[in-house]
């Protein structure tokens, strides 16, 4: 009989405890952080199309206190292609901590096509929010139904972000002013293409379409395009062959690295 009511009281307490674990964790969201799922469209900006084959990355970061201060890490990256109609799902995250928070999660979409964007997701006072302080350039809407973060965006592919402006200024007096935009657009454009050299980011985009069985999005492909879409601004020679020698490495990285993952 003493040994029923020890037990009784002992299940007693873990009832106690587990139920302030509960409740914690649904109001401040401690010992067990949870964040919806997030599922969207990714669409063409100029013709409305789906984009298939974007990459849409989550970087979930964790902080907590340090001597020196904030110290913050990565607890999971989410990784999420979109199909032909241009969707995507990150599955909800549940993390446990004690003595850390769960701060944000860094978005980031990424078609070597189009112009990559970001985006930030976090909890603030225990609501849901995307965009932060620090990226008022990314205020696209989104809605939150059933338990689901909805967000919807759209791309602006290289050309019409890159390459449309240029166009439309042939022919006419090259001022001091529109030379040095036609100088940022065509950098920004080589930032783009640059960072599918494989020891940069977005890292490994061909080896994990091809790994994945996906044959719609090639670096054969991507490179004719590539060089389909610069050869729109030969008359400036100097960023034409500077940008068309870094698709050369781009393109002998990313075969290496196909090669080393045996694809």
């Amino acid at each position: 009989m003493v040994k029923f009511f020890k037990w009784k009281k002992i299940l007693v307490v873990l009832g106690v405890i587990v139920g302030i674990g509960i409740i914690t964790s649904l109001t401040i969201r401690w010992p067990i952080n949870t964040f919806p799922a997030i599922e969207g469209k990714i669409l063409d900006a100029t013709t409305g199309e789906p984009i298939e084959n974007v990459v849409v990355s989550v970087n979930w970061i964790r902080s907590s206190p340090g001597p020196a201060g904030e110290i913050t890490r990565t607890i999971r990256k989410d990784i999420a292609i979109t199909n032909k109609e241009g969707k995507y799902r990150i599955p909800r995250l549940w993390s446990f901590h004690l003595f850390s928070v769960f701060s944000r999660g860094y978005m980031g979409f990424n078609h070597p096509l189009y112009a990559s964007k970001q985006a930030v997701v976090a909890r603030e006072r225990r609501k849901i929010i995307i965009g932060s302080p620090a990226l008022k350039a990314y205020p696209e809407e989104f809605e939150y139904k059933d338990g689901i973060i909805h967000y919807d965006i759209e791309l602006l592919s290289l050309e019409e972000k890159y390459i449309r402006a240029i166009e439309g200024w042939k022919g006419k007096k090259i001022t001091v002013e529109r030379e040095n935009e036609i100088e940022k657009l065509l950098g920004n454009l080589w930032s783009e293409i640059w960072s599918y050299y494989t020891a940069g980011e977005p890292r490994g985009y061909f080896v994990t379409m091809k790994k994945l069985g996906i044959t719609s999005i090639t670096l054969d492909k991507v490179v004719r395009e590539w060089k389909e879409i610069i050869s729109k601004v030969q008359d400036y020679k100097e960023f034409y062959n500077k940008l068309l020698k870094d698709i050369g490495e781009v393109e002998k990285s990313n075969r290496e690295s196909l090669n080393k993952a045996g694809c």
